[in-house]
């Protein structure tokens, strides 16, 4: 008896959650479909919408390929500002980076072999999951334990596909022109725009990120690259002190920048983006991530961040829904892999944009394997 109350209970608990994963579902399905056909409006009066076709997918277009065969863009990149390429030794990381890299490979290679042992994958798997996602210490292919330790900087699959993001930003700056001044916010150590910097060597390259550690990575791999044109620059990004970066940026070369890049800048760090590029009246370019982690945010509550926080972000989605509402479509965009949520939030940014002087270009990377968060906005400042 007692066994079958039990099983009662549980069958019950699981009746409770589907239903509550029905009526998150109907209630995210009804917001988009009201935002829809607003926008299906603004296409029947001839505005910028009129790609409109029915889903928030239809209003990006893919960024067209390098007008140069993209072997022709590599050949003039040095291997150190590659991302497949570059290497980590004692050259570019400390000695605590490559031990602790060394031990979170050992510790892949002991749970693919437990799998092996498990009868989940086989033998052939295994070296084919290491040849894709691990990352071989180096040194065993140059003199055994006498060697130092070496690893590639990206494992084979990350690798590839952080070229193809570098081929799509490459062809913006084909579309676009080539700049005087730009800012890789986020930029870690350097896998984006260390290849633009070598491509375009006329153009300032300012790196600004928090991580000590992954801007020396990035300093020592512009050095071996023999780059001159690139600033390495330690910020950490607040609604506060956005201005203070600016005046910091006309006092050390002497002008703001005129474009601002952010790759796969978590939550809302996409918005600080747009905001200081705006301030800046400079162009930039976003590939939003993580937009599950925007309402989550320590100082959310911080009424001196009120007006990041003003989510969502246009006035014109905000005279549509409430805020809990976005929360909800941006949680589904991430925590449920909503591809219609995850355009509706990229489409918010791009309203904003255009409410404070933006021309902007809604764009998707391709492959649209190049990168799961694959969402491009090209925002133009419009010249008074």
């Amino acid at each position: 008896m007692e066994i079958s109350e039990k099983m009662k209970m549980k069958e019950h608990k699981k009746r409770m959650i589907a239903n509550q994963r029905q009526k998150k579902q109907a209630g995210l399905d009804n917001i988009l479909l009201t935002i829809k056909k607003e926008i299906a409006e603004l296409v029947d009066e001839k505005t910028s919408e009129n790609s409109f076709c029915g889903t928030f997918s239809s209003l990006y277009s893919p960024i067209p390929p390098l007008t140069s065969p993209s072997s022709s863009f590599w050949s003039c990149i040095p291997s150190p500002c590659t991302p497949d390429q570059a290497v980590l030794d004692t050259s570019t990381a400390s000695h605590k980076l490559l031990r602790g890299e060394e031990a979170r490979q050992t510790k892949y290679r002991k749970k693919l072999q437990m799998k092996v042992q498990c009868g989940d994958i086989t033998e052939e798997e295994k070296e084919q999951l290491l040849q894709k996602f691990g990352r071989k210490n180096l040194k065993d292919d140059k003199g055994g334990n006498e060697g130092m330790d070496s690893f590639s900087l990206l494992n084979a699959s990350r690798g590839l596909r952080k070229r193809q993001q570098v081929e799509n930003i490459a062809s913006l700056f084909q579309m676009f022109g080539e700049r005087k001044v730009v800012v890789d916010f986020g930029s870690g150590s350097g896998n984006l725009c260390l290849a633009l910097a070598s491509f375009y060597k006329n153009t300032t390259f300012v790196f600004a990120d928090q991580n000590l550690e992954s801007l020396e990575i990035l300093s020592n791999r512009a050095r071996q690259g023999g780059l001159t044109n690139v600033r390495v620059k330690t910020f950490s990004f607040n609604i506060d002190n956005l201005e203070d970066f600016i005046a910091e940026l006309v006092e050390e070369l002497g002008s703001s920048f005129d474009l601002g890049i952010g790759l796969h800048c978590c939550g809302r760090f996409t918005d600080l983006v747009m905001e200081v590029s705006r301030l800046a009246k400079a162009d930039c370019v976003v590939v939003p991530c993580c937009n599950g982690k925007i309402g989550k945010d320590t100082d959310d509550k911080d009424e001196e961040n009120a007006k990041l926080n003003n989510y969502p972000r246009s006035a014109f989605l905000s005279s549509l829904i409430t805020r809990a509402e976005y929360l909800q479509v941006s949680r589904a965009a991430d925590d449920e892999n909503n591809y219609e949520a995850k355009c509706l939030i990229e489409y918010d940014r791009a309203r904003w944009a255009r409410e404070n002087g933006y021309h902007v270009s809604l764009l998707r990377m391709e492959p649209v394997e190049a990168t799961p968060k694959h969402h491009v906005l090209y925002c133009q400042f419009k010249k008074q």
